[in-house]
Protein backbone atom coordinates (compact mmCIF):
# COMPACT_ATOMS: atom_id res chain seq x y z
CA UNK A 1 0.00 0.00 0.00
CA UNK A 2 1.70 3.16 -1.51
CA UNK A 3 1.18 6.52 0.53
CA UNK A 4 -1.67 7.86 -1.15
CA UNK A 5 -3.69 4.55 -0.16
CA UNK A 6 -2.56 5.54 3.16
CA UNK A 7 -3.73 8.86 3.33
CA UNK A 8 -7.48 7.77 1.44
CA UNK A 9 -7.65 4.86 4.12
CA UNK A 10 -7.37 7.75 7.10
CA UNK A 11 -10.06 10.32 5.53
CA UNK A 12 -12.00 7.26 5.30
CA UNK A 13 -11.23 6.51 8.67
CA UNK A 14 -12.02 9.95 9.65
CA UNK A 15 -15.13 10.37 7.84
CA UNK A 16 -16.81 7.01 9.68
CA UNK A 17 -15.67 7.92 12.90
CA UNK A 18 -17.04 11.15 12.15
CA UNK A 19 -20.49 9.68 11.37
CA UNK A 20 -20.15 7.26 14.65
CA UNK A 21 -19.62 10.76 16.62
CA UNK A 22 -22.86 12.27 15.08
CA UNK A 23 -25.00 9.35 15.41
CA UNK A 24 -24.05 9.10 19.46
CA UNK A 25 -24.11 12.63 19.73
CA UNK A 26 -27.75 12.91 18.31
CA UNK A 27 -28.96 9.92 20.34
CA UNK A 28 -27.51 11.24 23.51
CA UNK A 29 -30.09 14.48 22.47
CA UNK A 30 -33.32 12.21 21.71
CA UNK A 31 -32.92 10.81 24.98
CA UNK A 32 -32.51 13.84 26.92
CA UNK A 33 -34.94 15.69 25.35
CA UNK A 34 -37.23 12.73 26.27
CA UNK A 35 -36.47 12.59 29.84
CA UNK A 36 -37.11 16.04 29.88
CA UNK A 37 -40.49 15.94 27.99
CA UNK A 38 -41.08 13.16 30.59
CA UNK A 39 -40.44 15.59 33.65
CA UNK A 40 -42.62 18.40 32.45
CA UNK A 41 -45.44 16.36 31.72
CA UNK A 42 -45.32 13.64 34.47
CA UNK A 43 -47.90 12.05 36.75
CA UNK A 44 -48.64 13.06 40.11
CA UNK A 45 -49.04 10.65 43.23
CA UNK A 46 -50.31 12.66 46.24
CA UNK A 47 -49.59 10.65 50.13
CA UNK A 48 -50.90 12.46 53.24
CA UNK A 49 -48.87 10.59 55.72
CA UNK A 50 -50.60 11.31 58.66
CA UNK A 51 -54.61 10.60 57.44
CA UNK A 52 -55.32 7.50 59.08
CA UNK A 53 -57.44 9.50 62.16
CA UNK A 54 -58.27 12.83 60.04
CA UNK A 55 -58.38 13.81 56.64
CA UNK A 56 -58.45 17.85 57.06
CA UNK A 57 -56.78 17.88 53.55
CA UNK A 58 -57.16 14.93 50.80
CA UNK A 59 -56.17 13.90 47.45
CA UNK A 60 -58.24 15.60 45.84
CA UNK A 61 -58.09 18.79 47.41
CA UNK A 62 -54.02 18.76 46.55
CA UNK A 63 -55.05 17.92 42.86
CA UNK A 64 -58.05 20.57 42.30
CA UNK A 65 -55.04 23.35 44.01
CA UNK A 66 -52.43 22.48 41.57
CA UNK A 67 -55.33 22.46 38.73
CA UNK A 68 -55.83 25.94 39.46
CA UNK A 69 -52.91 27.08 40.08
CA UNK A 70 -51.80 25.63 36.26
CA UNK A 71 -49.65 22.92 37.65
CA UNK A 72 -51.95 20.26 36.53
CA UNK A 73 -53.12 19.78 33.01
CA UNK A 74 -55.00 16.65 32.24
CA UNK A 75 -54.13 13.96 34.37
CA UNK A 76 -50.51 15.35 33.56
CA UNK A 77 -48.31 17.76 36.45
CA UNK A 78 -46.71 20.57 33.91
CA UNK A 79 -43.83 20.54 36.22
CA UNK A 80 -41.76 24.20 36.29
CA UNK A 81 -40.47 23.92 39.56
CA UNK A 82 -40.61 21.56 42.82
CA UNK A 83 -40.37 24.37 45.16
CA UNK A 84 -42.91 26.58 44.14
CA UNK A 85 -45.37 23.75 43.86
CA UNK A 86 -44.18 23.35 47.82
CA UNK A 87 -44.45 26.53 47.90
CA UNK A 88 -48.12 26.86 47.08
CA UNK A 89 -49.29 24.02 48.85
CA UNK A 90 -47.48 25.57 52.01
CA UNK A 91 -49.65 28.57 51.55
CA UNK A 92 -53.14 26.15 52.39
CA UNK A 93 -54.14 26.52 56.25
CA UNK A 94 -54.58 22.58 56.79
CA UNK A 95 -51.24 21.70 55.51
CA UNK A 96 -48.24 21.72 57.89
CA UNK A 97 -45.29 20.69 55.87
CA UNK A 98 -44.84 19.50 52.03
CA UNK A 99 -42.52 17.43 50.45
CA UNK A 100 -41.74 17.15 46.59
CA UNK A 101 -39.86 14.56 44.18
CA UNK A 102 -39.22 12.56 41.27
CA UNK A 103 -39.34 9.07 41.60
CA UNK A 104 -37.49 6.96 39.11
CA UNK A 105 -39.91 6.80 36.26
CA UNK A 106 -40.26 10.79 35.93
CA UNK A 107 -43.54 10.74 38.26
CA UNK A 108 -43.76 13.04 40.82
CA UNK A 109 -45.06 12.45 44.83
CA UNK A 110 -46.45 15.42 46.39
CA UNK A 111 -46.19 14.22 50.34
CA UNK A 112 -48.41 15.96 52.53
CA UNK A 113 -48.55 16.67 56.55
CA UNK A 114 -51.82 18.15 57.76
CA UNK A 115 -52.17 20.06 60.59
CA UNK A 116 -53.64 17.84 64.21
CA UNK A 117 -56.20 19.89 65.66
CA UNK A 118 -55.72 19.99 70.03
CA UNK A 119 -59.41 21.91 69.65
CA UNK A 120 -61.66 22.99 68.10
CA UNK A 121 -63.68 26.94 68.35
CA UNK A 122 -67.52 26.79 67.97
CA UNK A 123 -69.59 29.71 67.84
CA UNK A 124 -69.88 32.90 65.11
CA UNK A 125 -66.56 31.56 64.28
CA UNK A 126 -65.74 28.31 63.51
CA UNK A 127 -62.26 26.94 62.76
CA UNK A 128 -59.51 24.47 64.50
CA UNK A 129 -56.37 25.34 66.48
CA UNK A 130 -52.98 23.33 66.23
CA UNK A 131 -50.23 23.15 68.97
CA UNK A 132 -48.08 25.35 67.23
CA UNK A 133 -51.44 28.04 67.46
CA UNK A 134 -51.95 28.25 64.02
CA UNK A 135 -55.79 28.22 63.13
CA UNK A 136 -57.36 26.19 60.47
CA UNK A 137 -60.71 25.56 58.72
CA UNK A 138 -62.66 22.39 59.54
CA UNK A 139 -63.17 19.97 57.45
CA UNK A 140 -65.77 18.42 55.29
CA UNK A 141 -64.01 15.32 54.98
CA UNK A 142 -63.59 14.42 58.74
CA UNK A 143 -64.18 15.58 62.21
CA UNK A 144 -61.57 15.79 64.95
CA UNK A 145 -62.78 14.41 68.46
CA UNK A 146 -61.00 17.26 70.36
CA UNK A 147 -62.42 19.78 72.89
CA UNK A 148 -64.75 22.84 71.99
CA UNK A 149 -63.99 26.43 73.18
CA UNK A 150 -67.00 28.72 73.50
CA UNK A 151 -67.43 32.01 74.96
CA UNK A 152 -65.90 35.40 73.41
CA UNK A 153 -63.43 34.24 70.98
CA UNK A 154 -60.65 36.28 70.25
CA UNK A 155 -58.13 34.49 67.76
CA UNK A 156 -55.30 36.27 68.91
CA UNK A 157 -56.08 35.44 72.38
CA UNK A 158 -56.99 31.35 71.36
CA UNK A 159 -53.96 31.62 69.33
CA UNK A 160 -51.22 32.34 71.49
CA UNK A 161 -51.57 31.84 75.65
CA UNK A 162 -54.82 29.77 75.38
CA UNK A 163 -53.49 27.38 72.68
CA UNK A 164 -50.12 26.68 74.93
CA UNK A 165 -52.58 26.07 77.64
CA UNK A 166 -54.42 23.49 75.27
CA UNK A 167 -51.38 22.03 74.16
CA UNK A 168 -50.10 21.49 78.11
CA UNK A 169 -53.57 19.55 78.76
CA UNK A 170 -53.49 17.64 75.29
CA UNK A 171 -50.49 16.56 76.96
CA UNK A 172 -51.70 14.98 80.03
CA UNK A 173 -53.29 11.67 79.71
CA UNK A 174 -55.98 12.85 81.90
CA UNK A 175 -56.84 15.93 81.03
CA UNK A 176 -57.22 15.14 77.82
CA UNK A 177 -59.75 12.48 78.29
CA UNK A 178 -61.49 14.52 80.76
CA UNK A 179 -62.20 18.14 79.06
CA UNK A 180 -65.03 18.14 77.11
CA UNK A 181 -65.49 21.92 76.95
CA UNK A 182 -63.88 25.32 78.00
CA UNK A 183 -66.26 28.49 77.76
CA UNK A 184 -64.31 31.86 77.95
CA UNK A 185 -66.07 34.88 79.12
CA UNK A 186 -65.97 38.60 78.19
CA UNK A 187 -63.09 39.50 80.66
CA UNK A 188 -61.13 36.23 79.36
CA UNK A 189 -61.74 33.98 82.57
CA UNK A 190 -62.31 30.16 81.95
CA UNK A 191 -64.71 27.86 82.90
CA UNK A 192 -64.10 23.72 82.57
CA UNK A 193 -66.75 21.36 81.96
CA UNK A 194 -65.62 18.08 82.07
CA UNK A 195 -66.45 14.56 80.25
CA UNK A 196 -67.37 13.23 83.93
CA UNK A 197 -69.24 14.59 85.99
CA UNK A 198 -72.52 17.14 86.44
CA UNK A 199 -70.11 19.87 87.97
CA UNK A 200 -67.81 23.35 86.30
CA UNK A 201 -64.75 24.14 86.74
CA UNK A 202 -63.41 27.78 87.23
CA UNK A 203 -60.44 28.03 86.31
CA UNK A 204 -60.53 32.19 86.11
CA UNK A 205 -57.55 34.01 84.09
CA UNK A 206 -55.16 32.16 82.47
CA UNK A 207 -52.20 32.08 84.58
CA UNK A 208 -51.11 29.28 86.68
CA UNK A 209 -53.28 26.78 84.86
CA UNK A 210 -50.57 24.11 85.71
CA UNK A 211 -50.52 24.54 89.35
CA UNK A 212 -54.83 24.94 89.07
CA UNK A 213 -55.09 21.70 87.20
CA UNK A 214 -52.79 19.93 89.56
CA UNK A 215 -54.87 20.99 92.48
CA UNK A 216 -58.12 19.83 91.00
CA UNK A 217 -56.65 16.31 89.51
CA UNK A 218 -55.75 16.05 93.69
CA UNK A 219 -59.11 17.21 94.39
CA UNK A 220 -61.01 14.51 91.72
CA UNK A 221 -58.77 11.89 93.70
CA UNK A 222 -59.09 12.78 97.17
CA UNK A 223 -62.09 14.18 97.21
CA UNK A 224 -64.89 13.55 94.73
CA UNK A 225 -64.76 9.77 94.79
CA UNK A 226 -65.30 9.84 98.22
CA UNK A 227 -68.18 12.49 98.89
CA UNK A 228 -69.48 12.08 95.35
CA UNK A 229 -69.76 13.21 92.47
CA UNK A 230 -72.98 14.75 92.58
CA UNK A 231 -72.22 17.00 95.49
CA UNK A 232 -70.42 20.27 93.48
CA UNK A 233 -72.64 22.27 90.66
CA UNK A 234 -69.04 24.88 90.62
CA UNK A 235 -65.71 24.06 91.59
CA UNK A 236 -63.36 27.09 92.45
CA UNK A 237 -59.67 26.70 91.88
CA UNK A 238 -59.14 29.73 90.31
CA UNK A 239 -57.14 31.05 93.62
Amino acid sequence: MNENQHILWGRVFGALLFVVLVVALSVAIVRSCKKSDLRKHSNVRVEIVDGEENYFVTESDVLGILQKKGFLKQDSLIIKDLTKIENVLSKEKSIRKVECFFVTNGDVTVRIWQRTPIFRVYGEQNFYVDKDGKIFPLSEHSVAHVPIVTGSIDSLFVSTIFSEMMTFIASDEFWSAQVQQIHISENQELTMIPRLGDHKIFLGKIVDYPIKLKKMKKFYKNGLTKIGWGDYSIIDVSY
